[in-house]
């Protein structure tokens, strides 16, 4: 179906009125006024977020950014502006534990006049179809405003003033990492600078190997601002408009130099595009992807809520899901302080820093920020979350062959960017998620689902297929057959729920779906009676065949033990009975995937 994903005039109640619109949805025409798709600009406006106090804090920040940087800002009593900063790939020392992905850092801006006093009128909104703060506080000569964005195409921070009288700006780091603490080492500013702040933290010989040499930090810069010491930069003449710039960047570098070097290519790339043009490829980026799709619910005030909330969602998914790794699910790039906090140790209170659960990425969490998205259209905010699992098979592959001496891998539920598996033979004991291997049966799953939304061959190809056909081996050659030949799931966790169980039903319905589908992609029919057509042909051939009659050949290079070699596998599944799995269920699942089409469209 054509046109965007979308619900209108819906005179139910809220949650009735949402599950018909993602669930029961019929095509059908809409109002003129409410196909209006060109005016989207026009609906969110009515659900910006609009404060008319300043902060004081973190706790009562604004989060926006581009999909790698994100902020936090908050305006306080003095009406000096204050955010901090996250990045998707700011990993310190030690990834495993609760400081995992941390902060790039935090700013002040003050100006002077101080725009709020006593009684000024205050409004900082937060408007979603531009993805920009408007900050006006301060009346007559006193008034002032700020506009704040994170500009969608290029990895800078621009924070622009005007002011009804000459004033001065006063850009100030905030660093809060002055000190080493265990094994994360202090941050550095650097020094004797004319006309920028530059500060950033660099993982040492204590860190994990894997972020070893790892240096986040950033540069502030503005035109008509000179350094007042290492971390301030100030007006050198009082003037009606002024414009920072802050400048993060994350490189794995043998010196600090290379990244200085860096830094300084990145700046004059973002700063090569004059601030206007910035501004309307901005704003063009994101109204293109609030037309992608969208669901407004009219009704009672609980239907304008649910409106709000899910487009709220839908907005910081974005501003934190473009990185280099994928949405972190304590948090994303937008942890905040939390001085009431008890993490047992010591005096209450943990920094935007800290995050419960760690830095590790647990899949059973991530899942839930991804797979909307396919019906959302997002699928770019889909990527990082493929690649980060698709870049640990190679690893992930050569512990399976050390451990237990065959071929394929799988997903561990908890583990860093890099993934990583301990042995958890027959014998080891049951562990909450240690036998736990539905992982990479899921997100093949999702990856299909993707495949068929977007038709992306060169996806299917390098990513996907590599992915199915690792954990499909995996099942193959891990698990024994019964007497009856059958594939024989034990011990096997059920999701972590129930451990170490005899055939669950998850990794039987994962495998059902899976294969039905990769046979169908390779123009091979599903052996079992009954199994519904695919729709869709995946343009690549398979490598060899096989007494069973499906074959996939993958390919891919090791690393760590074994590094520099090859390994192929032919994984054959199509007679393999697996359990008496109800054949209807299967159909009913693969349905679901074939109605499907390249952009499913709710109207």
């Amino acid at each position: 179906m054509s046109g965007p994903c979308r619900v209108s005039e819906v005179p139910l109640k809220a949650t009735v009125a949402l599950i018909i619109a993602l669930l029961l949805c019929a095509p059908r025409a809409l109002p003129q006024e409410a196909a209006d798709w060109t005016a989207i600009g026009v609906q969110l406006a009515g659900y910006d977020v609009d404060w008319d106090a300043p902060g004081p804090s973190s706790q009562e920040s604004m989060p926006i950014g581009n999909g790698d940087i994100g902020l936090n800002a908050w305006v306080e009593s003095s009406g000096d502006l204050v955010f901090t900063i996250g990045k998707t790939d700011a990993w310190g020392e030690n990834v495993h534990a609760d400081r995992g992905l941390m902060k790039v850092g935090a700013v002040r801006v003050s100006l002077e006049p101080k725009p709020l006093v006593s009684g000024a009128p205050f409004h900082q909104i937060l408007k979603l179809h531009e993805a920009e703060m408007l900050i006006t506080m301060g009346a007559g000569p006193l008034a002032a405003r700020l506009r704040v964005w994170v500009d969608a195409h290029h990895p800078v921070i621009r924070i622009e003033a005007d002011t009804t009288v000459p004033s001065t700006m006063t850009v100030t780091l905030q660093d809060g990492r002055t000190a080493a603490r265990g094994p994360y080492s202090a941050d550095t500013v650097i020094a004797g600078l004319d006309q920028r702040v530059i500060w950033y933290h660099r993982n040492g010989p204590s860190a994990e190997p894997q972020v070893q040499g790892r240096t986040f930090g950033a540069a502030i810069t503005g035109s008509g601002l000179t350094a007042q010491g290492p971390t301030s930069l100030r007006s050198r003449v009082p003037a009606l408009s002024h414009l920072a710039s802050i400048h993060p960047l994350t490189t794995a570098t043998a010196s600090i130099d290379e990244w200085r070097s860096q830094l300084d290519h990145q700046i004059a790339g973002s700063d090569a595009v004059p601030l206007e043009s910035a501004r309307r490829e901005h704003q063009a980026w994101w109204d293109a992807f609030w037309k992608r799709s969208w669901i407004f619910i009219h009704g009672d005030p609980l239907a304008g809520e649910v409106t709000r909330g899910y487009l709220l969602q839908r907005f910081i998914t974005a501003c934190g899901g473009r990185g280099a790794y994928p949405i972190k699910f304590n948090g994303s790039i937008f942890n905040v302080d939390d001085p009431g906090h008890k993490n047992g140790a010591g005096a209450p209170g943990v920094d935007a820093d800290f995050r419960d659960w760690g830095g590790q990425y647990w899949f059973q969490n991530t899942r839930a920020m991804y797979w909307p998205r396919l019906v959302a259209g997002d699928f770019d905010l889909m990527l990082p979350l493929f690649g980060m699992y698709a870049a640990m098979i190679p690893a992930n592959a050569a512990q399976v062959k050390q451990y237990y001496h065959h071929d394929g891998a799988y997903f561990a539920e908890t583990a860093p960017f890099w993934g990583g598996l301990k042995y958890v033979g027959p014998e080891a004991p049951e562990n909450w998620t240690d036998h736990y291997f539905t992982p990479i049966l899921e997100l093949s799953m999702m990856m299909l689902d993707y495949y068929d939304y977007t038709g992306d061959a060169a996806f299917a190809r390098t990513t996907m297929l590599n992915v199915a056909a690792a954990g499909i081996t995996f099942f193959d050659q891990h698990f024994p057959r019964d007497k009856q030949g059958k594939l024989l799931l034990d011990p096997d966790n059920a999701i972590e729920m129930f451990w170490k169980v005899h055939d669950p039903a998850p990794d039987i319905a994962g495998l059902h779906a899976v294969l039905t589908r990769l046979l169908a992609l390779l123009g091979r029919a599903p052996s079992y009676p009954g199994a519904p057509p695919q729709t869709r042909t995946c343009p690549i051939k398979a490598s060899g065949s096989s007494s069973h009659g499906f074959a996939l050949k993958t390919e891919w290079t090791t690393t760590g033990r074994g590094s520099g070699s090859h390994f192929s596998s032919l994984s054959s599944f199509s007679k393999v009975k697996l359990t008496s799995f109800p054949r209807r269920f299967s159909q009913n699942l693969q349905r679901r995937a074939t109605s499907r089409r390249k952009r499913l469209r709710l109207r």
